[in-house]
Protein backbone atom coordinates (compact mmCIF):
# COMPACT_ATOMS: atom_id res chain seq x y z
CA UNK A 1 0.00 0.00 0.00
CA UNK A 2 2.26 2.55 0.99
CA UNK A 3 4.27 1.92 -2.49
CA UNK A 4 0.69 2.28 -4.62
CA UNK A 5 -0.57 5.30 -2.86
CA UNK A 6 2.13 7.61 -4.84
CA UNK A 7 1.97 5.62 -7.74
CA UNK A 8 -2.10 5.96 -7.95
CA UNK A 9 -1.14 10.32 -7.59
CA UNK A 10 0.93 10.16 -10.49
CA UNK A 11 -0.52 8.36 -12.81
CA UNK A 12 -4.08 8.87 -11.71
CA UNK A 13 -4.14 12.25 -10.66
CA UNK A 14 -1.68 13.85 -12.49
CA UNK A 15 0.98 14.66 -9.21
CA UNK A 16 4.45 14.96 -10.00
CA UNK A 17 6.92 12.22 -8.37
CA UNK A 18 7.93 14.80 -5.31
CA UNK A 19 4.30 15.76 -4.66
CA UNK A 20 3.43 12.29 -4.94
CA UNK A 21 6.30 11.43 -2.52
CA UNK A 22 5.32 14.10 0.51
CA UNK A 23 1.83 12.71 0.51
CA UNK A 24 3.13 9.90 2.14
CA UNK A 25 4.62 11.96 5.43
CA UNK A 26 0.92 12.39 6.91
CA UNK A 27 0.18 9.11 6.43
CA UNK A 28 3.45 8.08 7.68
CA UNK A 29 3.04 10.08 11.05
CA UNK A 30 -0.57 8.62 11.22
CA UNK A 31 0.22 4.94 11.84
CA UNK A 32 3.15 5.70 14.02
CA UNK A 33 0.31 7.94 16.21
CA UNK A 34 -2.05 5.24 15.71
CA UNK A 35 0.12 2.41 16.68
CA UNK A 36 1.10 3.98 19.84
CA UNK A 37 -2.20 5.00 20.77
CA UNK A 38 -3.86 1.33 19.85
CA UNK A 39 -1.56 -0.91 22.44
CA UNK A 40 -2.41 1.28 25.58
CA UNK A 41 -6.17 1.50 24.24
CA UNK A 42 -6.56 -2.08 23.71
CA UNK A 43 -5.28 -3.13 27.28
CA UNK A 44 -7.31 -0.90 28.85
CA UNK A 45 -10.55 -1.42 27.35
CA UNK A 46 -9.84 -4.84 25.60
CA UNK A 47 -10.42 -5.99 22.03
CA UNK A 48 -13.30 -6.59 21.35
CA UNK A 49 -14.73 -2.90 23.23
CA UNK A 50 -12.56 -1.23 20.86
CA UNK A 51 -13.53 -2.97 18.22
CA UNK A 52 -17.21 -2.55 18.54
CA UNK A 53 -16.79 0.90 19.10
CA UNK A 54 -14.43 1.46 16.10
CA UNK A 55 -17.21 0.06 14.19
CA UNK A 56 -20.01 2.07 15.89
CA UNK A 57 -17.83 5.44 15.07
CA UNK A 58 -17.46 4.55 11.67
CA UNK A 59 -20.71 3.79 11.11
CA UNK A 60 -21.78 6.87 12.04
CA UNK A 61 -19.29 8.68 10.23
CA UNK A 62 -20.67 7.25 7.42
CA UNK A 63 -24.52 7.31 7.89
CA UNK A 64 -23.72 11.04 8.91
CA UNK A 65 -21.29 12.87 6.61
Amino acid sequence: MPFLTPLLLQVALGYNPMEAGLTMIPLALAAMSAKAIATPLLEKLGYRRVLVGNTLVLGLLIAFP
